[in-house]
């Protein structure tokens, strides 16, 4: 076996084992623990020269960020991201990881600071542009973050969830709603078109 194949070998080896330490027993979130076990599986594979699947570690690596999030650990969440950017710098998934760490530490400027940065070259990107908002959102920035959601939706017309959201943060729901439902009724949908409107 040759050093490609071997590196290739640890890859997938340290990616399986991240994987199913990340993974859920029955719905229940995964241990804090078990994330930190995940984390250093790939920390020890992803620093060796020539890595082959750095897309693969990248996602992983935001997943894991994901998952620390979510078990209301923000210090290893933007940890995990950051290491995500550092093999994919333009993986929006670990872009919207991050800002969300840091306003999860209440660095609410910093997490806009990043989105921007990415925004800058990826500026209509659906998912900055929507994280962005959220992040404006619960900085008491709630105009900026209506714009950010509509830019969202220019980009994107027919995602759904954002008329939901736009009629629920601005003064002209019953306008959002109505753009649902001529949505709705083009992807021939009609009685979802009218509970759109109830």
């Amino acid at each position: 076996m040759g050093f490609l194949d071997s590196l290739k070998d640890r890859e997938a080896k340290a990616l399986k084992k991240a994987q199913k330490l990340m993974d859920t027993d029955g719905g229940a979130a995964p241990s804090p623990d078990n994330l930190k076990k995940a984390r250093e599986a790939l920390e020890e594979t992803s620093k060796e020269p020539g890595l082959t699947r750095k897309d693969e570690f990248s996602g992983s690596f935001a997943r894991l960020s994901d998952l620390f999030l979510q078990a209301g650990l923000p210090d290893d969440a933007l940890t995990s991201a950051d290491a995500a950017l550092k093999l994919m710098p333009d993986n929006a998934y670990a872009i919207a990881c991050k800002a969300r760490s840091l306003a999860a530490k209440g660095l609410m400027a910093e997490a806009v600071a990043s989105l921007d940065a990415a925004l800058a070259t990826a500026s209509n990107d659906k998912s900055l542009l929507v994280e962005k908002g959220w992040i404006l959102d619960r900085s008491g920035r709630p105009t900026e973050a209506v714009d950010c959601w509509k830019k969202a939706l220019e980009v994107d017309a027919a995602d759904l969830f954002l008329y939901d959201v736009l009629a629920s943060k601005t003064k002209d729901k019953s306008t959002w709603l109505m753009k649902k439902a001529a949505v709705l009724t083009g992807k021939g949908m009609g009685k979802e078109a009218v509970a759109a409107l109830d």
